[in-house]
């Protein structure tokens, strides 16, 4: 480094960000949600910062369940823990091909991954 400490934070955008109340939340409208979440984030990334972005999944799981359910005759279902990964890697394509395309047009040559991470919840976790 070069004496300055590095500014450095982490950014959660909640599955709420991405899918709004009373909206249908097809995949056009996350990725103009997400579009629009991201503004402060490159506000951030003007000002030097390194970001981890996180995310919720809360009505994309919701929504995911629905179509399993809904195609429970017509293929096996999936479980709940391979839903959420496949959300993971969804949403996380989503977020960084957005973000990506931001930098871009904004001049700013940042690298942009994408990362599945697992969490491990308490078992007695009463939600």
């Amino acid at each position: 480094m070069t004496g300055r400490e590095e500014k450095r934070a982490v950014v959660a955008l909640g599955g709420n960000a991405i899918t709004r109340e009373f909206e249908e939340g097809n995949i056009y409208q996350q990725f103009a949600n997400t579009r629009r979440s991201l503004k402060g984030v490159l506000e951030m990334i003007r000002q030097g910062y390194k970001l981890a972005l996180t995310h919720g999944n809360g009505p994309q799981v919701g929504n995911a369940l629905i179509r399993v359910e809904a195609a429970r005759d017509l293929v096996p279902p999936v479980p709940l823990g391979v839903l959420v990964a496949d959300l993971c890697g969804g949403m996380g394509y989503m977020i960084g091909q957005s973000l990506m395309n931001k930098l871009i047009r904004h001049g700013i040559g940042r690298e942009v991954v994408s990362i599945p991470a697992q969490v491990v919840v308490d078992k007695d976790d009463p939600s």
